[in-house]
């Protein structure tokens, strides 16, 4: 139930900093055909070029898990699916070109390794090599605790990306990104979910 408050807490402070002159907000992200992202979102950017929205989102990639352990080794391909609904920040600021978000999740696997809800953390950093161009590193964190069913052997799921984000104008982000995924096991493991290479777009309408 705390958990739950802090959710709503967080999430209503990203819908008042995401009012002010904002509108719809779409993105997409693709890789190959098993590999998509779509999300639909409110926000808008202020005046210190930083992109504020609240969104929600679904993710569908497969792959072959490489995990080891209680669970022994996967020699097919898994589909792994998300569905998130949250808050964002991103900025294209000089000083301080960070990204970071809060989310609630629901995920799923086709094997018994990850079915749940819960919530979870965004948070990277970047350079502006030029005005309109950023490159950035993301964390996401998705502790066990902060889930309704986790594992007793998972105590974390986590995420990283690596972006090169262009910023054609105010309305329309073209980005290229390296997506991994994977957990940390209590036999002090960490292993892979899946891991992708693809595009995506940002449009903004405010």
């Amino acid at each position: 139930m705390r958990n739950t408050f802090y959710f709503i807490i967080l999430f209503a402070t990203g819908l008042h900093n995401a009012t002010a002159d904002s509108g719809l907000v779409l993105q997409g992200y693709g890789a190959n055909q098993s590999t998509m992202e779509v999300s639909v979102g409110y926000g808008g950017q202020d005046n210190n070029h930083t992109f504020s929205s609240v969104y929600i989102s679904y993710f569908e990639t497969e792959d072959t898990p490489s995990v080891s352990g209680t669970y022994g080794e996967f020699s097919n391909e898994q589909t792994y699916q998300t569905t998130r609904i949250g808050f964002a920040l991103d900025s294209f600021a000089t000083d301080k070109p960070y990204t970071a978000g809060f989310f609630g999740y629901a995920t799923k696997m086709d094997t018994d390794l990850i079915d749940r809800f819960g919530f979870g953390m965004s948070i990277g950093y970047g350079w502006l090599p030029a005005k309109s161009v950023k490159v950035s590193a993301d964390i996401e964190l998705m502790p066990g605790a902060f889930s309704n069913d986790w594992n007793d052997n998972v105590y974390l799921e986590y995420g990283a990306k690596l972006k090169s984000s262009y910023r054609f104008n105010q309305h329309v982000i073209l980005n290229a990104q390296y997506r991994y995924n994977g957990i940390f096991l209590n036999e002090s493991v960490f292993d892979k979910l899946y891991s992708n290479v693809g595009v995506g777009i940002q449009i903004n309408f405010s």
